[in-house]
């Protein structure tokens, strides 16, 4: 049988982009969570996928919200990267700019961003899977992508050239 660890292991040598997921409780209450499980699923309509372990203290608004943003984060967003990902802390020490009623705090001087309406929820293991349908991009400079891999925050060398298809 397949340990944890092994698995683990085996997905770590995968790298990663770094986000930081936020929504906000019906009682104004901002919450956000550090996710490197972040994908498109769709172009038409425009759907991307993340994943939050059940027993994440923000699940429940989550799962209860209408609409999420998600900000990928620079190279140099280490800190944030780590505030987010920390249980019981202050994560929005830093104040987030304002926010209508209930849309999602928005953090200062992301790379990019997508606010997402939420379109579905599903069981997955120890985690959901929320599927958001993209309503508004906002997309940074040229900075360098924050890299999760084998269990460290990493750098991306965009000097290789891609290879042709």
């Amino acid at each position: 049988m397949l340990s944890s660890d092994e698995f683990k292991r085996c997905m770590g040598s995968f790298p990663t982009g770094v986000a930081v997921v936020t929504a906000t409780a019906a009682d104004g209450t901002p919450v956000g969570v550090t996710v490197s499980s972040l994908t498109s699923v769709s172009l038409t309509p425009p759907l991307i996928l993340f994943c939050l372990d059940k027993h994440a203290l923000s699940r429940r608004v989550f799962s209860g919200s209408k609409q999420f943003r998600v900000h990928v984060l620079a190279q140099e967003q280490a800190g944030m990267a780590m505030r987010f990902a920390k249980r019981g802390v202050a994560k929005f020490a830093e104040p987030a700019a304002p926010h209508a009623g209930l849309e999602p705090p928005r953090l200062p001087d992301a790379h990019a961003s997508m606010l997402c309406d939420t379109a579905c929820e599903y069981d997955a293991g120890d985690h959901v899977i929320l599927v958001g349908h993209v309503v508004a991009v906002e997309s940074g400079d040229d900075a360098d992508p924050l890299v999760y891999y084998r269990g460290r925050f990493g750098r991306f060398s965009g000097e290789a050239p891609a290879p042709h298809a």
